[in-house]
Order: C-alpha cells, then structure tokens, then sequence
C-alpha cells in the first residue's frame, strides 16, 4: 500500500513524500509493518509547472482565431481545438481519419498533404472552399511535423482577406489603366528626389524603360547644365514639398536617353500613400506648342510689316499717279516722229509696274479692295517665277508644268499672287533639308 502525502512545514516550503507500506504477517496475523518515506517535492513541483505550462498553451491555443487539428502519421486526429466553423462536436472528431472529417475530395487532399508533410518535413500550405452556414468560404490550411512525428494542422478563415486582396488588385487595375492611359508623362518622386514610379507615356517620351529610371534621381530627365541647379525638380526642393507644393506649371529643358534635349511643362501636385508623401510630376512635351508661338510671332512681325508696307505703298502709290499722268500729258503733245515717245512709254511701263508692285504690298497688308477678272494661271506662275525661287533658296529646285489648253478663272491677280506665294513658302518649311516642289496646272471638273 502507497499514499501521497503533503506535509506542511512551518516558514518552510511544504514537503511531498510517498508511503509504501509492507505488513510482515506471523501465522496469517499482522506482526509489523515496514514502512518507507520517499522525498518526491521536486518531481511534485515539475509536475505543477508541466500542467501550468499546458494551460497557459492551451489559453493561447484557444485564443487564435486558427481551429487545430492534431493528426497521426496515418491522419488520424489525436486532438482539437473546438471551433464555431466545425460543424461536429470536437469530441466526437478525435480518434477519426480525414476522411471521417472532411468531405470529398477535400478529405483526399488533407491526406496526401499529411503524407507530404510526414516524408518532408516541411511546412506544407493549400488555400480551399468549404461551405459554412450556406455560404462558400475560403480557408487556409498550414500543417506541421513536430519532434515526436505528430501533425499540427492549423486552419483559418481567410474570406475576407480573399476579399481584400480581390478589391486591392481592381483598384491597382483601375489606378493602372488611368496611369497608362493618361496623354502625359506622369513621375512619382518621394521625398528623396527619386523616382517610384513611370507610366508608359514616360518611356517613350525619355526613351528610358521603367527599371532604368525606378530609384534614380528626377533630375535624370533634364540636362546635365540644370542638375544640382535651382529650379523645380531640384533634388533637395522635395523634402520641403511634404508641406507645400508650388502652384502653377513650370517650363523647363528635358533630356532624352540619346542625350536630345527638348521643352517640356512641369505641374507638381501632393500625394498621400501608405508609406507618407509623394510628389507627382506631370510633364507634357511642349515642342509642338513652342514651335506653334514661334510662328505665332512670326507672323505678327509679318502683319506689323505688312501694315508698315501698306502705308509706304499708299505714299508711294502717290508719287506713281503723278509720274504716270504727267508721262501721259507729255506722250499727248509729242509727234508720232518724236524719237522721245518711246522714252516716254518706257517710263509709263516702268510707272505701271511699279504701281503692280504696290498693289501687291497694298493686298499683303489687306488694304486693298479685291477686283476679280479673268485670270491665266499659267500667267501667274511664270510671272512670278524668279521671285519664288528666290523665296525657295538654292536647296529647293522649282519644277513648272503648265498645261496648254489651261482655262480662265475669275479671280483677284493680287491674291492669286498671294495664294501661290503662300503656298510655295509653307513647302519650303515642310523640307528643312531641301527637295524638289512641283507646281502644275491642269483643268479639273468638280462635281
């Protein structure tokens, strides 16, 4: 006979021995009794810390939101965790299989993880359906090997991180086509001065690809001669722009992969993410733009010396009545035999002329009232024909071909002057490098 016996010690700890009793027994009577005292205080309080420890694992087991499977070599379940998403008694689930468990072919899926898991010993993770309640749910399903050859599966509810991850990837699609779509280059910069982020837009205007320029410095897409200089995308200027950002749009020089420079217009503008504030630079090319003011301003200069030429013309136009009318009045009193009348003519010829000239100025300031006529292109354009190869220059070669049964046309002589000299001098800006310009005359019927 045996017994556990605490014995409490006064200001001591208490002590816990075992009794064995033995009876020495004389002619079927108890004569003696031996007994033995055994000291077993230290093994008592390992046994308290062993079961103090399992309740602390088994409060934190219960405190995950993960139901606990713990499975034999063979998937038999040696233990759970009780869990709203089981449908049976966590009871009557330890010391069945899988298949006892799960449905098919789930369960069939459960076991060959389990045999995965046993022959590895690796962590082996699979995500599944199971319906719960009525509702199709996801789950994840993380089994472990322990030490003794046991399998810890750990199962948890993932739907409504499926969820997230499902309206995460629309918004990155939708934030996607609206980056790749948009008609500007468009740069995001921390607060670093570094680049996180192109859209494509940004590729083909810089002619860098997108790894090239992720974590460079802004700076790379403007010339050598502005980096490290004060302007916009200064590299230091973008630790202030956590606060402020400059109002407005900025024009500056950009610089292609080739190393060709070319105008473009920055607007900055202030975003918050997750991982703290960006800049976002949007930048359009402004080649196209630029080159439409230059001749905005060059025809301007034309119009201001088309109205300086008007009013020269008007004075000049003047002196030209004079000489031509008295020319006329002196040819009148001179005789057919006087050898002075064709000096007289010629300078009537020369007046005439002259005054051609300055109908011309007068239609090119738009101050002279249009007098429509017959009009022979053919005409025209040989009449005009050594002053548009002066228009043209020595690197574009004037081809003429003129039909000869050519109609008339009704029409202004001035403006048709005008009209063809416009329309050679828009040919020579088309060929920078020089070319060939045909004018050709025919007759079309327009129906």
């Amino acid at each position: 006979m045996n017994r556990i016996v605490r014995i409490r010690r006064q200001g001591k700890k208490d002590l816990w021995v075992i009794i064995d009793s033995v009876p020495h027994l004389e002619r079927n009577k108890v004569k003696e009794v031996f007994t033995t005292f055994s000291d077993i205080t230290l093994l008592k309080h390992t046994e308290f810390e062993l079961r103090e420890s399992e309740q602390k694992l088994r409060a934190v087991l219960n405190a995950l939101p993960d139901q606990l499977f713990l499975f034999s070599r063979e998937g038999i379940c040696l233990d759970a965790k009780d869990n709203e998403l089981q449908s049976q008694n966590f009871q009557k689930i330890i010391g069945k299989s899988v298949f006892e468990i799960f449905p098919e072919p789930l369960a069939q899926r459960f076991q060959n993880m389990l045999l995965l898991t046993n022959r590895t010993g690796e962590i082996q993770t699979f995500e599944y359906h199971y319906e719960y309640n009525g509702k199709l749910r996801d789950f994840e399903a993380r089994l472990i090997r322990s030490t003794e050859g046991q399998i810890l599966c750990l199962i948890r509810d993932i739907t409504e991180r499926k969820r997230y991850e499902i309206d995460l990837q629309k918004s990155e699609s939708r934030f996607r086509i609206l980056l790749e779509s948009a008609s500007q280059a468009i740069v995001l910069v921390n607060v670093h001065g570094r680049i996180t982020l192109v859209n494509s837009h940004t590729e083909q205007l810089f002619g860098y690809s997108r790894d090239e320029l992720i974590n460079q410095p802004v700076e790379t897409l403007l010339p050598f001669s502005l980096r490290g200089k004060d302007h916009l995308l200064n590299q230091n200027k973008f630790r202030q722009f956590k606060t402020t950002i400059p109002k407005g749009s900025s024009e500056l020089s950009g610089m292609r992969k080739d190393g060709s420079e070319f105008p473009i217009e920055i607007q900055l503008s202030r975003v918050e993410m997750l991982e703290g504030p960006f800049v976002m630079a949007l930048i359009t090319d402004i080649s196209e733009r630029k080159k439409l003011e230059s001749r905005i301003r060059r025809i301007e200069k034309l119009e201001a010396i088309g109205q300086l030429a008007g009013g020269i013309a008007h004075d000049f136009n003047n002196v030209l009545a004079g000489i031509i009318g008295l020319s006329e009045l002196a040819l009148r009193k001179l005789t057919e035999n006087n050898p002075v009348r064709e000096n007289i003519k010629l300078i009537i010829n020369k007046a005439e002329n002259a005054a051609d000239l300055v109908r011309k100025l007068l239609m090119f300031s738009r101050q002279q009232k249009i007098k429509p006529q017959l009009i022979n292109l053919n005409q025209v354009v040989l009449s005009n024909r050594k002053l548009l190869q002066r228009y043209l220059g020595e690197d574009i070669h004037l081809m003429i071909h003129l039909a000869d049964d050519l109609n008339s046309i009704y029409g202004d002589l001035s403006a048709m002057d005008q009209i063809i000299t416009n329309l050679c001098i828009n040919a020579r800006d088309a060929m920078p490098d020089g070319g060939e310009l045909s004018l050709q005359t025919s007759n079309v019927q327009i129906t």
